[in-house]
């Protein structure tokens, strides 16, 4: 994994050059892949690297895990509550009864919208923390956190995620903890799924698992292949 590393690293680098930006900016959540992929981007631009925190109704818990990767890594960051602006938003559209998915996924483009608004100003490159895993399932919100210039994470299942948490020596409370979008009160990304990161990387391999989940991935899968299509620019 040290060798996946450092050519995550160098191609970061070279996409940036490319560009022709001067850095790259990252939405910080608390959870493992956001937390890889800062550590990622400091290692690639130790001085031209940008933290961004959006707490709209975030949990406490995320709350501290981002602020505390963001102290470690020892880069400029800004803080921001779009609590209230979440609140107005739905209040001008006239629309005050969302389900927790149609919530979950407008604060997602709520906070796309801040991050590109900053990266915008300091000619970074935004990060995508987007996994294989979440790929293949179109698990991300579409023009939400699905959207970056760049995403370093693509190629990684959530296990070998892991295996680089470890290798850039990320805590074992970030790497054992339930993966969550954090979007909603007691979210985690396996109960909303109905099945769990490891059953989609058994399937994926060509190991047998239950009927009815092998047919739920199948039909995630086949249903959000317009998702996809959007996902161009990526780490090969």
């Amino acid at each position: 994994m040290n060798n996946e590393i450092n050519k995550i690293i160098v191609w970061i680098k070279e996409e940036v050059k490319k560009a022709n930006a001067k850095g790259v900016i990252v939405a910080t959540s608390g959870g493992i892949d956001s937390t890889v992929l800062l550590s990622l981007a400091k290692k690639a631009f130790p001085n031209n690297t940008f933290a961004l925190w959006i707490d709209i109704y975030s949990s406490l818990n995320f709350k501290k895990l981002a602020r505390e990767q963001i102290k470690k890594n020892n880069v400029n960051f800004k803080e921001i509550n779009l609590g209230k602006f979440f609140d107005n938003f739905l209040k001008e559209i006239k629309i005050d009864e969302l389900d927790n998915t149609s919530k979950a996924n407008l604060k997602a483009r709520i906070r796309m919208i801040t991050i590109y608004t900053y990266a915008s100003k300091l000619n970074y490159l935004v990060l995508g923390s987007t996994n294989a895993i979440e790929y293949y399932l179109g698990y991300f919100t579409k023009w939400g956190d699905g959207c970056a210039d760049l995403y370093p994470l693509l190629k990684y299942k959530k296990s070998e995620v892991r295996e680089l948490a470890k290798e850039l020596n990320i805590e074992e409370k970030i790497i054992n903890l339930s993966p969550s979008a954090d979007l909603y009160p007691n979210q985690t990304d396996e109960k909303e799924l109905g099945f769990s990161y490891k059953e989609v990387e058994d399937f994926l391999s060509g190991k047998e698992i239950e009927e009815k989940i092998e047919e739920k991935i199948i039909k995630m899968h086949k249903n959000t292949e317009h998702k996809r299509k959007n996902l161009i620019n990526y780490f090969k």
